[in-house]
């Protein structure tokens, strides 16, 4: 079976992008010549313009916390990636697309990562629908019905895809990878993300994770976010 897992930003990170007080501080703008949007105060008609044109925007993130550093995270839906990140991935043009930040504003050690915004390309029939857990979303303008909230996805177990980081193509909002995209990432030590896949599992409070260690089978008690139970199942080669 090939292993595919969710990419995700993990806990620990977005809760380092938190102030003492649980408020998240990063601002996120972009500017289309006079026109300047802020991520947080505009997030709908943000997320609706970005798909167009966008080469044309210039993309401004200011981090204010002197200890992040992490080389992978999203916020407001999109996804930022260090330099380092970025080389690991090794991924072709074909399959991804890179946008210019300019961190100036940020904290020395943000700014210092070279973050860029990752726009994967490519989208793969790899997910189970039958098995995966969801509700759909009534479709609007026109569209047809799209799964809204997802509990659970669970892969095809016969999945082979054509590349190694991608959207499924129906959940087009679940950013997956390969086990060797997930492997180069951690061997070149880059931290900010989470390959997990719970859909293996009929609970909410059991997933697998993959680490440097290998696929981690990891359970949680009600309701808790972090894990009560890690038992490695499959070490790495």
């Amino acid at each position: 079976m090939t292993r595919i897992w969710e990419l995700n930003t993990s806990f620990e990170t977005y809760m380092s992008l938190s102030d003492p007080n649980g408020h998240r501080d990063v601002n996120l703008s972009i500017s289309t010549g006079v026109d300047k949007l802020n991520k947080m105060a505009n997030y709908g008609r943000v997320f609706r313009r970005w798909s167009r044109d966008i080469d044309q925007k210039t993309y401004e993130l200011e981090i204010p916390f002197e200890d992040f550093g992490a080389d992978y995270f999203s916020w407001g839906g999109v996804l930022f990636v260090s330099e380092r990140m970025r080389q690991a991935m090794a991924l072709p043009a074909s399959e991804v697309r890179f946008f210019d930040v300019d961190t100036s504003l940020s904290a020395p050690l943000p700014r210092s990562m070279n973050y860029q915004i990752m726009q994967p390309t490519m989208a793969q029939d790899v997910v189970d629908r039958k098995k995966s857990k969801y509700k759909l979303a009534p479709g609007i303008w026109n569209r047809r019905p799209n799964p809204d909230l997802i509990f659970r996805i669970a892969i095809q177990s016969d999945a082979k895809p054509a590349c190694d980081l991608f959207h499924d193509r129906f959940f087009s909002t679940v950013l997956l990878c390969t086990d060797a995209f997930a492997a180069r990432v951690l061997k070149a030590g880059c931290s900010g993300m989470e390959f997990a896949n719970n859909g293996e599992f009929d609970t909410a409070y059991c997933k697998l994770v993959r680490t440097l260690r290998g696929v981690e089978k990891v359970t949680f008690s009600d309701g808790e976010n972090t894990g009560d139970g890690v038992e490695l199942i499959e070490p790495m080669d």
